[in-house]
């Protein structure tokens, strides 16, 4: 997972992903807690492979993951290709789950105004906007 991270910040994704390959199945199996996944499924994001870090994903978060980052990834990555209500409905999964956090609560909120984008096109809907980018205490 170190490697991974490492990897990631010298932006050089593939080798990481080409080193884990190259692994044994029973060490992948070993290696692969879901700090690892959610660290290899970046590795694949960044090595344009999308699609394929979404089902890598989806596997774990259908698996009943608790980690909140692959729900996070996921939800970013579903805003990114124009499915906000995907989004929505993957987030609110996970808080029933009771895998949240500030961070997917955020995320959840970027759903939601992009969700909400259509009714900028009148003056209520513009005002439902300003009420999401309102703090809240």
């Amino acid at each position: 997972t170190d490697l991974g991270k490492c990897m990631l910040a010298r932006d050089e994704p593939q080798t990481f992903i080409d080193m884990f390959q190259e692994l044994s199945e029973a060490s992948k199996r070993a290696a692969m807690d879901e700090h690892c996944v959610s660290v290899y499924a970046r590795c694949l994001a960044r090595a344009d492979d999308a699609p394929g870090a979404s089902k890598l994903r989806m596997e774990h978060i259908d698996g009943g993951t608790d980690n909140a980052a692959l729900y996070a990834d996921e939800a970013r990555y579903l805003i990114a290709t124009n499915r906000a209500e995907a989004a929505r409905e993957l987030l609110k999964r996970g808080e029933k789950s009771g895998v949240s956090n500030e961070y997917t609560d955020s995320i959840l909120a970027t759903a939601l105004e992009a969700l909400a984008q259509p009714l900028a096109k009148n003056g209520y809907g513009q005002y439902l906007l300003g009420l999401l980018k309102e703090k809240v205490y």
